[in-house]
């Protein structure tokens, strides 16, 4: 097996901003990391349960009830995050090094599945900013990273549900 040092902890988030989203216009955050031991990429993101949301709705009628109620959130293994990585150039990705202990706490406890579960059931989903106790893609990552971290000011961005100010904290 290989000497794995801490610089080798790397952890990462991927952006589809909402202006390149032709799917559902809403726009896409993800968390993905390297295994240190296998460089296998995982990726996790957080997801609304469909099942949760009126029957009949189309695809604009879903993203304003989203933008103005709750829902069952969960948080998964990100196919569509992936996805985007492979096959969208537009999206972006950035990494940090963390430190072995951060990355277990995020690996472990914030972002571990049940064996053999492709999902979990976690919180409320909604991107209403007035709504408290809700997180959308975007915040429950940043929440994640920051509590894995034990930064509460790492990705400094007070709107942390709005993809445009989350890109602006990251990329600039």
């Amino acid at each position: 097996m290989p000497e794995v040092t801490n610089s080798d902890f790397e952890v990462g988030v991927g952006l589809q901003p909402s202006k390149n989203d032709s799917v559902h216009h809403m726009g896409h955050f993800w968390i993905r990391w390297i295994n240190p031991f296998t460089g296998e990429v995982s990726h996790r993101g957080y997801w609304p349960v469909l099942d949760d949301l009126p029957a009949g709705l189309t695809k604009d009628d879903t993203r304003d009830y989203l933008c103005n109620n709750k829902v069952r959130g969960l948080f998964k293994i990100d196919t569509a995050g992936y996805e985007i990585e492979k096959n969208e150039p537009t999206h972006k990705k950035m990494h940090w090094s963390f430190t072995e202990r951060a990355f277990m706490h995020l690996t472990l406890w914030h972002c571990k599945l049940p064996d053999g579960a492709s999902f979990k059931l976690s919180g409320n989903y909604s991107c209403s900013e007035k709504l408290h106790n809700t997180d959308n893609c975007s915040s429950w990552a940043i929440k994640a990273l920051r509590a894995a971290r034990k930064e509460p000011s790492f990705i400094h961005c007070d709107r942390i549900k709005r993809l445009k100010f989350v890109e602006e904290a990251i990329w600039g």
